[in-house]
């Protein structure tokens, strides 16, 4: 999980802890997300559209080319179709909305990503 919120990141950890996934790391900042990404390998990343001064999407190329494999779902408190189609060239799974139903609905989504079903 990758959000300079602290309570929309511990949010998004809480939404996905449930069986079957695990949480193996949090971030605040992009430098931080990769530097973590040196010590545990993620198979999906949630990942803040803005964080701070970047876009998400930047750092989510970062990650992808670091990791192959990875894969990365961009969050937002707006999202456009746009926004969407941006995150997919940059190589990102998804982009969804941070919103109540989002977090009901977080555990599908990553389990779709990390099949590769989103894409």
């Amino acid at each position: 999980m990758v959000d300079d919120n602290d309570l929309v990141r511990n949010s998004l950890v809480r939404c996905c802890q449930v069986p079957g996934l695990e949480v193996v790391g949090t971030a605040e900042s992009s430098g931080a997300a990769v530097e973590a990404l040196g010590h545990v390998r993620p198979d999906v990343v949630l990942l803040d559209y803005r964080l701070g001064p970047e876009l998400g999407i930047d750092v989510a190329r970062e990650l992808l080319a670091r990791a192959p494999g990875l894969r990365v779902i961009i969050v937002s408190g707006v999202t456009s179709p746009e926004m969407a189609a941006e995150a997919r060239r940059s190589g990102c799974s998804g982009c969804v909305e941070k919103t109540m139903a989002t977090g009901r609905a977080l555990p599908d989504l990553v389990r779709k990503a990390y099949a590769g079903e989103l894409v």
